[in-house]
């Protein structure tokens, strides 16, 4: 009788218990083990912030299946007959041997584990700056579970009135709105010109209006200098090349870096994107090991070149890949479209593909096209206002890129682009798409959401969650989206020229614009993917309700 197949997973947090789980499907009989540093496991990191503003009040939560089960080792054991060795770490590979080293951290003790398959899902680590002051006391990183346990007990406690976040990026920005939750004044600081550099400058711009309007503090085009203490150690204030910032908590959330320690001491090829090269199989260079989630090199369709793309979505993907071909099956990974979709209080945001910068960065010519709508018809209760920059190839007009803001429904037009973008279609196919138009959900009738609904919002699909506010965020509302219904109000009107205005080099919207260009009612820009010059061409969108669910190219935003 054969022995069964011994399959290793390092790291258990998405892509290590989705591969596990999809091996245990296939294969019965398989021995199968994930190995994970922390006490807990298989939880959902990108709702930290939701856990530190109190929106999610148990953090047992972010560890359960959706009926409200832990997924705990014992879990593991019981239900999908997989052994995890938690609050263990692995030391090294040994692709000779076939064997992988482990430490049990509480004890120290040491033991090796045969494998037939490893698969490697270690993550991401957060970007340690060398900035000082940075070893003070409350100055945080989130990665873990414990680091927002500590970060939402600092909030509780109300000691900390002023917070400082130090990075745009995804994570900045989420951790922007939960620090504002516990009723902090928060500052966010962005070395570049603009916050979230996914997005191109325009589109950045309007996002941090919104957040200036909300009450938060930007500083783009900002260097941090250093953090100074107090006479305890604790966080007083920090220092940067516009002056002095007061803090008493600081969030260095700077950026992340793959994990792949463990694998570059096995001798693993690490690809240009600093991740661990693999095939479409999700194969490293040594043909028993694989490797999947954060850690893992991408094959981004829309780039044609490898990416780092830190996403839990692509990371649970990745993990079945993974966990099917370790067991000998033959599955695919097709790549990745850079898909990503966040909620910043009010709005929604979301993009795919290439920017205009990201384009020119590539000498990929393109044409742009920026429409602001509302996101149904405008005669409809709950009509919200949205803005869509969609960025096409400029020689075969095949669209390689979507970007979009606003309070309203900016998923589904991100979700139909995506599907064009995979099936390599043109705006014109785009446009003539037999899409819904109008279709009704709770939201619309005057509904309260179910709680179906509201767990599908808490992933930033749809309009956001119905937070608990308070009086002083009740009466900022209306103003908060007042730009953007007033460009949707003047493209209905047709009241005039509308006009496309580039931010300032400072990411400001703080009411200095340059390089305004003037354009007829009802006629799209196209922009040049170097953004050296700006001309009037055909139509991206066509007037009609159809495309992306019903816009009308009515001229770009009002910034």
């Amino acid at each position: 009788m054969a022995e069964p197949l011994r399959i290793v997973v390092v790291g258990g947090v998405a892509a290590g218990p989705k591969a596990a789980a999809r091996a245990r499907r296939l294969a019965p009989e398989a021995e199968i083990t994930i190995v994970e540093r922390d006490e807990v496991l298989s939880y959902a990191g990108c709702g930290l912030p939701y856990y530190i503003s109190g929106m999610v009040e148990n953090r047992n939560e972010l560890m359960a299946t959706p009926i409200g089960v832990l997924r705990d080792p014992e879990f593991f054991a019981k239900v999908k007959n997989v052994n995890v060795l938690n609050e263990t770490e692995a030391v090294a590979i040994d692709p000779e041997a076939k064997e992988l080293e482990v430490r049990h951290l509480p004890t120290g003790a040491s033991r090796h584990l045969p494998y037939d398959r490893l698969i490697i899902a270690t993550g991401a680590e957060p970007v340690d700056p060398p900035i000082p002051g940075n070893d003070l006391e409350n100055v945080l990183q989130l990665k873990r579970v414990e680091d927002a346990d500590h970060f939402r007990a600092l909030m509780v406690s109300r000691s900390c009135p002023s917070v400082v976040i130090i990075g745009g990026g995804l994570i900045g920005m989420e951790m922007t709105e939960a620090v504002t939750e516990r009723h902090c004044a928060v500052t966010i600081i962005e070395m570049l010109p603009q916050v979230l550099p996914m997005l191109d400058a325009d589109m950045a711009a309007l996002v941090e209006k919104h957040m200036r309007e909300v009450g938060v503090g930007v500083l783009t085009a900002t260097r941090v200098e250093r953090i100074e203490g107090d006479e305890n150690g604790k966080v007083r204030s920090v220092v940067t090349s516009d002056g002095e910032v007061p803090a008493q908590l600081v969030l260095m959330s700077v950026g992340i870096r793959p994990n792949v320690e463990l694998a570059r001491h096995a001798g693993l090829l690490i690809g240009p994107s600093g991740g661990i090269h693999v095939n479409e199989y999700m194969q490293t260079s040594d043909p028993s090991i694989y490797a999947a989630g954060d850690c893992a090199e991408k094959s981004c369709f829309a780039r044609g070149t490898p990416c780092f793309l830190p996403l839990g979505s692509v990371a649970n993907k990745e993990g079945r890949v993974a966990g099917s071909n370790a067991v000998g099956h033959a599955e695919r990974f097709p790549g990745v479209a850079g898909t990503t979709a966040l909620k910043v209080f009010d709005w929604n945001l979301g993009r795919a593909g290439l920017s205009v910068q990201q384009a020119g960065e590539l000498g990929v010519p393109v044409i742009s096209a920026t429409v602001s709508a509302p996101d149904r018809a405008h005669y409809y209760p709950g009509a919200e206002p949205i803005v869509l920059k969609l960025v096409a190839e400029r020689a075969t007009r095949r669209l390689i890129g979507i970007q979009g803001a606003g309070t309203g429904d900016v998923i589904k037009r991100i979700d139909v682009a995506v599907t064009a973008m995979t099936a390599g279609m043109t705006v014109d196919q785009v446009a003539n798409l037999d899409l819904a138009h109008d279709g009704r959900h709770d939201r619309r009738s005057g509904r309260e959401p179910g709680p179906g609904v509201r767990a599908s919002l808490l992933g930033g699909h749809g309009r956001p969650h119905p937070r608990r506010q308070h009086p002083a965020e009740q009466a900022r509302r209306p103003a908060a989206r007042g730009h953007l219904a007033g460009a949707a109000r003047a493209s209905e009107r047709g009241g005039g020229p509308d006009a496309t205005r580039r931010a300032d080099a400072r990411g400001a919207g703080g009411g200095h614009h340059r390089g305004q260009h003037h354009h007829p009612p009802g006629r799209t820009a196209l922009a040049s993917g170097r953004g050296a010059t700006r001309q009037e061409g055909r139509h991206l969108l066509q007037d009609q309700p159809a495309g992306l669910g019903g816009l009308h190219d009515s001229g770009p935003p009002r910034l």
